[in-house]
């Protein structure tokens, strides 16, 4: 093979090309001998292609970035046709992508994107729009990842290429499956198997079978799931697809603690996959993977590693660019120095999380504020125009007035002044009045900021009252529960946090639905979220006629994951939520039934002091890996006993001497300590602590902690 590929050296780079992933490293020699020799700076270019993509098939994408970019060098020099261009940026993108630095790949591909639409390589074109399609799917921009993959679809049909129709087929089914439309993605992944299984390309057919694994997952089918990623991970192997082998691995690893409560298997597969994306310097791979280490971490209370984990995950999605892991990584961090008692730390982090997460669902709030502050700009820019005018007109002026000077006939003097004092004064009346017109519009600038700002305050504060319609009176509540409290305490005007109470009646018997939840967010955005979270609880209890907690929550996440599922954007919000129904008082004995979401129950009984808690089903309401079923629980409890519903505002707040959070320990411990005192007075000891313990700390979340007296 080595002899065949030198007898194609100089002549023919095309047959060397074709050789690469069967002998990189002969391939790459026999480049780098013509290299040395070559004079045309255009085959000097072809020659370090060559060299990046033997480099490529070995993995080593810091040196295929090198030779990618001497080539770039060297046609940019030249007189490059576009293909050449293409490829060049097409292959730079690539392996900008394999190295996890997805910000430089989608900037190369955009570009790209527009050379390859002129290009008549309609292979090409498409390969290009594929790539595009898949950047952009993994940084959150759905639709255009598919309007990519149905212009490659277009293209692959016309020119009946099967395996690039095979690639479309496959891509386009990414989409659907995490947008949960998986009867779509079913459709999709059969062509697209059926192609490759006809071109038998065991390579993409072996990629299928991880696909079908994470749509098994999806769906709560955990030995299929796990079947399709043990098969996925046997053919890559055999094929020496280690990447494929270390994505199915992460897979599996996120099956085994999250469906099978398997955290020690979970690590043995996340670590393989650790190491092969460390191995190819892939630091978004790298970040993501420790992410998910974080969790089984978090779960063992292995505070050491989690840290030390974290500060290398947060460290790694800051290179990559990768805001939704850095942001997970900052929240489980905090969790780390929490749990080692580094308070300071704890809170540092906890508030860049919050940052972040904030930033990232604020965006395209703060995109009217840039506008008008770069209209201000301008207007400041348009002042400092005028007065850098006015001062050159001043040297022209003096200048002007020299020469007049050393003119020899007082006449011609004459008429120069009379001519410069017209010129002076047109000069002077137009700089005042563009020095006018400046003025105005930043005091026009000026204005539209602070009516925009007093508009966006009036529209909060209106977003408080809208809220406030949902939330039940205080009446409402003492009506149906007349010995109970609520402390509700937004962080902002208004909240993600939300309590909901309903009475309802079965077969001539009442009964009481009370529910506190902690949607997505705070402030606005947590806002709107809890409006369509209220509007659920009353279509499934009111209009459904559901009373039972468990099969309530069941249908309110049906009514979520339909509601977001119509927005174009991959929208995972939702809420956790405890709910519990208190039924009629019954031979002494009060019937209450508990479900909840990711929150638990507690109940304090009689004057004990020991408090008893019931914990949730670990999913939330929404959108979710594995649709593990709610699960509820039936009590029998004494007139007097206490019921407390809450979300984890209270518990995570910093504050105290050390600057440390409140804990759910401590929590325990002070409503231990005042169950027996009548419900008004417990909610201003509550209120009083968070004050105290708050300080003048920025308070972290929404806050809302309901106490029941039965």
């Amino acid at each position: 093979m080595f002899i065949m590929a030198s007898s194609f050296g100089q002549t023919n780079i095309d047959a060397l090309n074709d050789l690469v992933d069967e002998a990189p490293d002969s391939i790459r020699n026999i480049a780098f001998e013509n290299l040395e020799n070559q004079r045309d700076e255009s085959k000097k270019a072809a020659y370090h292609h060559l060299i990046a993509r033997t480099y490529q098939s070995e993995l080593d994408w810091d040196q295929a970035i090198f030779h990618l970019n001497l080539e770039d060098s060297l046609i940019q020099n030249g007189n490059p046709s576009l293909e050449e261009e293409v490829r060049n940026k097409h292959e730079l993108a690539n392996s900008y992508y394999q190295k996890g630095m997805l910000v430089l790949a989608d900037s190369l591909l955009q570009e790209t994107l527009g050379l390859s639409s002129l290009s008549e390589d309609h292979s090409l074109s498409c390969e290009v729009l594929l790539d595009a399609g898949w950047l952009a799917r993994e940084r959150g921009r759905h639709a255009e990842a598919l309007a990519h993959y149905f212009k490659a679809k277009q293209i692959a049909e016309a020119t009946n290429d099967k395996e690039l129709l095979a690639e479309c087929y496959s891509k386009i089914a990414v989409v659907y499956h995490v947008k949960f439309e998986f009867e779509t993605a079913q459709h999709y992944y059969d062509q697209s198997l059926a192609l490759f299984t006809e071109l038998g390309d065991y390579s993409k057919i072996g990629r299928l079978y991880n696909n079908y694994g994470l749509l098994c997952q999806y769906q709560g089918m955990s030995s299929k799931a796990v079947d399709y990623f043990e098969r996925s991970i046997e053919l890559c192997d055999s094929l020496d697809n280690q990447r494929g082998v270390a994505i199915a691995n992460e897979n599996l690893g996120i099956l085994c603690y999250e469906g099978l409560e398997s955290n020690t298997m979970a690590l043995k597969r996340f670590k393989s996959s650790l190491d092969f994306w460390r191995s190819t310097n892939d630091i978004y791979g790298q970040s993501q993977t420790m992410v998910y280490m974080m969790f089984v971490y978090e779960i063992q209370e292995d505070f050491l590693s989690l840290r030390d984990t974290g500060l290398r995950a947060v460290e790694l999605s800051q290179e990559a660019g990768a805001k939704d892991v850095e942001r997970d990584a900052l929240l489980l961090l905090s969790r780390a120095y929490e749990g080692l008692g580094q308070t300071a730390n704890a809170y540092s982090v906890f508030k860049d999380h919050i940052t972040l997460k904030d930033s990232l669902q604020a965006i395209n709030e703060l995109e009217e504020i840039k506008i008008l502050g770069i209209q201000n700009e301008l207007a400041s820019k348009q002042i400092k125009d005028s007065l850098n005018l006015a001062i050159q007109h001043e040297q022209n002026t003096a200048q002007i007035e020299q020469k007049v000077q050393d003119q020899k006939f007082w006449t011609t003097i004459s008429l120069g002044g009379v001519v410069a004092l017209i010129f002076i004064v047109f000069l002077v009346f137009r700089g005042s009045q563009q020095r006018k017109k400046s003025s105005n519009q930043i005091e026009e600038a000026n204005l539209l900021l602070k009516t925009k700002n007093a508009e966006i305050i009036d529209s909060i504060t209106y977003a408080q009252r809208i809220q406030n319609a949902i939330l039940p009176t205080q009446q409402t509540i003492d009506k149906h529960l007349s010995k109970s409290f609520v402390y509700y305490l937004p962080k902002d005007i208004v909240a993600g946090d939300f309590y909901w109470i309903e009475e309802v009646e079965e077969r001539g018997e009442k009964s009481v639905l009370f529910a506190v939840a902690d949607c997505t967010g705070h402030g606005v955005p947590g806002a709107m979220v809890s409006v369509i979270c209220s509007n659920a609880l009353n279509k499934a209890v009111n209009e459904m006629g559901i009373y039972e907690p468990s099969k309530i929550l069941e249908e309110i996440t049906k009514i979520v994951v339909s509601t977001f599922e119509k927005s174009d954007s991959n929208l995972r919000d939702g809420m956790d939520i405890s709910l519990v129904r208190l039924g009629e008082k019954k031979n002494g004995k009060i019937s209450v039934e508990y479900a909840g979401a990711n929150n638990p129950l507690w109940v304090i009984k009689g004057n004990s002091k020991s408090l008893e808690e019931t914990k949730g089903t670990k999913r939330p309401i929404g959108k979710y890996a594995i649709n593990l079923p709610f699960k509820g629980q039936s009590y029998e409890l004494n007139e007097g006993d206490m019921v407390y519903l809450f979300t984890d505002g209270y518990a995570d707040q910093f504050g105290g001497e050390k600057n440390k959070k409140f804990k759910y320990k401590t929590l325990k411990q002070l409503l231990v300590s005042i169950q027996d005192k009548p419900v008004a007075e417990q909610e201003q000891i509550l209120a009083q602590t968070f004050k105290d313990w708050k300080g003048k700390m920025e308070q972290v979340d929404d806050v809302c902690i309901a106490g029941i007296r039965v």
